[in-house]
């Protein structure tokens, strides 16, 4: 534990506030005269080293003695202001998760040095209204705490530019409070990351790259707006996630309408994969029992809802599909099976986690009674 010494030495010809009369110590008895030395003190409360009560500047307000001693013994945390005119809003927001974790905020000005001297009850730093308010609300809400800013363009981006973009938005943004509040973004969060590659066609993604010139371009557009370089945070789920995972589906049958298309029905669709029937999202589909032969036979992948919409591929090309062939939809390790459904009151599929060549289950597959376990 630090101790800062500020206590003063009670003297006549101290340093006073202007207006305020300095102390005065007479003596009222000596050891001769009582058989013991005493001195009668007059000054002010504001004499030296003190400490105004809330009844100082409102009336009626508490004085000192009306608080108890646990009011005066806490944690402290001493913010260093020398050198400044003022104390803005700015620089309690640089140390906002400590001001929110102390129990005293000390204001170390430096202003010890002109104690002695006239200048020293003249220009010393004060509070701006506005930190003034911020330092009331920040002791004052403790679980509380504005750390910076959070946006979302996305997650299937294969490029740096929209997230440069999404900075430049942001920037501006928090250029904008710093200006109007005072308030300095320690960080910045850009929300969903970088896409991955459903199907052949889907470009290359250099995520290395594409952050090292997110960082360069964060950099210098905080060194053009004179803005400190914040913690910047990305959300990589299905980066990180959705090629560990495919789903398996068992073939049902197989409709062929003349002239127009072919349809293979599964085991699942929309149920467990809503992301086609919801915007037509692209998926590898393959033969898993059956991968060595050759694909001809053009189809759509339909699930088992009896709903127009409820596909899951469209114009696929596999070998010629029996029923009870196992196909894997790749890439599903992520918007898969935590956006499935009970749509038609079927049942979820199971889950199951593989790896070298061992298989365990994580999820069991839904039961019936499962689906009425909640029904009174």
């Amino acid at each position: 534990m630090t101790v800062i010494d500020l206590t003063h030495t009670i003297r006549e010809d101290m340093p006073v506030y202007p207006g305020t009369e300095p102390p005065r110590l007479t003596t009222a008895c000596t050891v001769s005269q009582c058989g013991y030395r005493e001195t009668l003190l007059h000054m002010y409360s504001h004499t030296g080293t003190h400490m105004d009560a809330p009844a100082h500047m409102m009336d009626g307000a508490p004085t000192l003695d009306s608080f108890g001693p646990d009011r005066f013994v806490g944690r402290g945390y001493v913010l260093d202001c020398r050198g400044l005119s003022q104390i803005p809003l700015d620089l309690l927001l640089q140390h906002e998760a400590a001001l929110r974790d102390t129990d005293f905020l000390l204001f170390c000005t430096g202003w010890d040095q002109y104690w002695g001297a006239d200048a020293y009850y003249e220009g010393f730093p004060c509070l701006t209204e506005e930190a003034a308010r911020f330092v009331a609300a920040a002791l004052g809400k403790e679980h509380l705490e504005v750390e910076g800013f959070h946006s979302h363009i996305g997650s299937q981006i294969f490029e740096a530019e929209p997230f440069c973009d999404a900075v430049d938005i942001l920037l501006d943004f928090a250029q904008a409070m710093r200006t109007a509040h005072g308030f300095v973004a320690r960080t910045l969060n850009l929300g969903g990351g970088f896409g991955v590659r459903y199907v052949e066609s889907d470009p290359m993604v250099d995520i290395p790259g594409n952050i090292q010139a997110l960082a360069q371009h964060l950099k210098q557009g905080c060194a053009a707006k004179d803005y400190p370089v914040p913690r910047i945070l990305l959300e990589p789920g299905r980066s990180i996630v959705a090629n560990a995972g495919l789903t398996l589906y068992e073939v049902g049958g197989v409709k062929t309408i003349e002239g127009y298309r072919s349809y293979v029905t599964v085991n699942g669709g929309m149920t467990d994969n809503p992301r086609y029937a919801l915007y037509q999202s692209p998926y590898t589909v393959l033969p898993a029992s059956r991968m060595g032969e050759e694909g001809d036979f053009l189809c759509s992948l339909a699930g088992r809802c009896c709903e127009s919409g409820d596909l899951v591929q469209e114009n696929i090309t596999l070998p010629q599909p029996r029923r009870g062939d196992l196909l894997a939809v790749l890439t599903t390790g992520a918007y898969n099976f935590s956006m499935a459904s009970n749509y038609n009151r079927l049942c979820r599929p199971a889950l199951v986690l593989v790896r070298g060549g061992q298989a365990r289950l994580a999820v069991r597959r839904q039961t019936f009674q499962d689906l009425v376990a909640c029904d009174l």
